[in-house]
């Protein structure tokens, strides 16, 4: 994440195949907001009629603090 943003995780079953396709970006307007790429999630749902996705936010619990 950029900046102070927080980690999230994602996760989908594990017999959906995923691939990423980063793209550059190169007009200073985005990339000034989302940083010098982005990078999507392609999710193969073809053989499916539902899929659940889910998005949660990612925390290192430092063990110092446990």
């Amino acid at each position: 994440p950029l900046g102070d943003a927080r980690k999230v995780r994602l996760t989908w079953p594990k017999d959906v195949r995923a691939s990423l396709t980063v793209r550059m970006l190169d007009d200073p307007m985005l990339s000034d907001v989302w940083g010098e790429r982005l990078t999507r999630i392609d999710l193969d749902v073809t053989a499916r009629t539902s899929l659940q996705v889910t998005v949660e936010r990612y925390e290192v619990i430092d063990e110092d603090e446990a």
